[in-house]
């Protein structure tokens, strides 16, 4: 079994603390996609939720093998700095490797003028808010998973 990190970064604009709604252990849908190790055929999105973080048995569509997805609670971090990568979750993998995260669900960030929580959904991979003296944009997402060697 192999762990990935799931980290993400973004452009953040009189924002900070860019992260699932409630944090990234509290029931965001992740949705990926998997690769599968023996043919690399890659597999349509999976949504796992740390809701229901047991692992769950994924069988390929090209060559037939058979591997498992589970998520690992506890690692989330918010991404605090424009393009900074933070690490989201983890995820343990046996026969497939993940790819093409969906920034999917609530998301949150606090801004740096009023210091408030801001609740929000990607709209084409953007969130935009200005009104009432306050100004924030979150552009340029980009996530990546990185074997985690810890």
């Amino acid at each position: 079994m192999v762990k990935f990190a799931l980290k993400i970064t973004a452009k953040l604009e009189n924002a900070t603390d860019l992260q699932p709604a409630g944090g990234a252990d509290n029931g965001l849908p992740y949705l990926f996609k998997l690769q599968c190790t023996t043919c690399q055929a890659v597999s349509d999105n999976i949504c796992l939720s740390t809701s229901d973080p047991s692992s769950t048995t994924y069988k390929c569509k090209g060559c037939n093998a058979q591997g498992s997805a589970s998520l690992v609670i506890g690692y989330g971090q918010p991404v605090t700095k424009s393009g900074q990568y933070a690490t989201l979750m983890h995820i343990n993998c046996d026969g497939f490797e993940p790819e093409d995260f969906t920034f999917s669900g609530d998301w949150a960030c606090r801004s740096v003028v009023d210091g408030k929580y801001h609740e929000f959904q990607f709209t084409d991979g953007k969130f935009k808010k200005e009104e009432d003296q306050i100004k924030m944009i979150i552009s340029n997402l980009e996530a990546t998973f990185v074997v985690d060697r810890t």
